[in-house]
């Protein structure tokens, strides 16, 4: 994908239960934020790349930034969304996301971890960490948009009812998190010199997916089916790994 024109994006299609769910999805957000699409019947193939050839048209936004800036130790110390950042290098207080083009009735997932040091005193019912702001191009009048600021507001468990929605998990959230440790995983597994020790750390991440939330999903049930596999070897399992996901 480093070699992807700029302004192409790739989009991928999964057909069947046989495909490798978790390495089209990357393939499409690496693709300059294409879309990748489950087709799980004949029926649904046209609908699928009318829905593809759709958004070559209905671009409202290019070159899209999101900027995010936090106050003090807060940090952004690991992406897992793929998009290219700057600085590229992390930990940073300050990073601007790169999300190319966005299509009308597109959404973006970011999905990153933040460091959150430790409270010295008792926090407030609004307690601001951060700021995020979007610059974009308007595809359609050429203009400059630069979006206010909004801020980050940490909100701590002692502060929430417990009928909060806030406690509730967010199904889209942990689905991109499943995606993201399992490619951690694969990789600390890939890397293990001994094929038990990978093979406990696959299991572990494999029963993580089992008791999510987004467990149905049908990226999850691939990244099920592919932690399953029983390996013969660590030789094996890096070989197979890394062609599929590295």
């Amino acid at each position: 994908m480093r070699t992807l024109p700029d302004g192409v994006v790739c989009h991928t299609f999964g057909y069947g239960l046989g495909h490798r769910a978790a390495l089209l999805s990357q393939l499409a957000e690496q693709g300059h934020g294409g879309t990748f699409t489950f087709i799980d019947q004949v029926d649904s193939i046209a609908l699928a790349f009318a829905t593809a050839r759709g958004t070559l048209f209905t671009c409202v936004a290019q070159n899209l930034n999101v900027k995010l800036d936090f106050d003090g130790s807060y940090a952004v110390t690991h992406s897992h969304s793929i998009y290219r950042h700057e600085p590229a290098l992390l930990p940073s207080s300050q990073i601007t996301f790169k999300l190319n083009d966005l299509n009308s009735e597109e959404s973006r997932n970011l999905v990153f971890q933040l460091n959150v040091p430790a409270l010295v005193e008792q926090p407030n019912n609004n307690d601001i960490i951060g700021r995020v702001s979007i610059e974009y191009t308007d595809a359609i009048n050429g203009r400059q948009i630069h979006t206010p600021t909004i801020p980050f507001l940490l909100v701590h468990p002692a502060q929430l009812t417990p009928d909060s929605p806030l406690l509730v998990i967010n199904y889209a959230l942990d689905l991109q998190r499943n995606r993201a440790e399992t490619s951690r995983v694969l990789k600390e597994a890939v890397n293990e010199p001994n094929y038990e020790r990978a093979r406990e750390l696959l299991n572990a991440q494999l029963a993580k997916i089992r008791s999510s939330v987004s467990a149905q999903d049908p990226l999850c049930q691939q990244l099920i089916r592919d932690l399953e596999y029983q390996y013969t070897s660590q030789y094996e399992l890096r070989t197979t790994m890394t062609n599929m996901y590295m």
